[in-house]
């Protein structure tokens, strides 16, 4: 049997920077929560976790912790809480992200509503969506039944989506709407990794 590897392995520059924000935050505040799995990676989360990093449920858990920001983004109204408790807040979301979030919100300000292809249940997607009052979430072609599409649509596809997946909602979303702009926010490593 012969076993290929895939050129690019390993984390993406988004969560690389998360795990060494995590890693420059714990040498300076000693601990840091942080809501949810920082990484989908047992090894690096163990190791964080032995150096100090708390893992939370709610803001309530954190009490004067700093919090750091995971790479796929947050609930904008978590940010807004966050800060109103005054929370010391650190940013780890990855900036490709933030793009799809201001991709977004300039589509909803030339009066389109906003069509997310990603899963509606991925923190990504509940973040880029809590930015915005008019949008449909759509993960397959099905969910456009369900989706009353207006006339002037935009559309922003999570950064980590399979682009099989897109190619096969992005011409039901075309015959639905009118006037529809397309920004293609796949990320450029997960493009990559789909290719190999």
């Amino acid at each position: 049997m012969k076993i290929r590897l895939a050129e690019h392995c390993g984390f993406c520059s988004g969560v690389k920077n998360a795990v060494d924000m995590a890693t420059e935050a714990l040498e300076r505040y000693g601990r840091v929560a942080v809501l949810g799995d920082l990484v989908h990676n047992k090894a690096v989360m163990d190791d964080l976790k032995q150096r100090g990093l708390v893992l939370v449920e709610s803001l309530d858990q954190i009490g004067n912790l700093p919090l750091l920001l995971r790479a796929h983004g947050t609930d904008a109204r978590l940010i807004f809480s966050a800060r109103e408790k005054g929370l010391h807040l650190i940013d780890g979301t990855c900036p490709l992200v933030k793009n799809i979030h201001d991709h977004a919100r300039e589509l909803e300000r030339e009066g389109r509503q906003v069509v997310v292809i990603g899963d509606k249940e991925h923190d990504e997607v509940l973040g880029v969506v809590s930015r915005l009052h008019d949008y449909c979430v759509v993960s397959d072609v099905d969910d456009l039944e369900t989706c009353h599409l207006k006339q002037r649509t935009g559309v922003v596809i999570q950064s980590t989506q399979d682009i099989g997946s897109v190619l096969k909602i992005l011409p039901r979303i075309l015959t639905k709407s009118g006037d529809c702009r397309i920004i293609n926010t796949i990320c450029a490593p997960t493009r990559r990794n789909q290719e190999e």
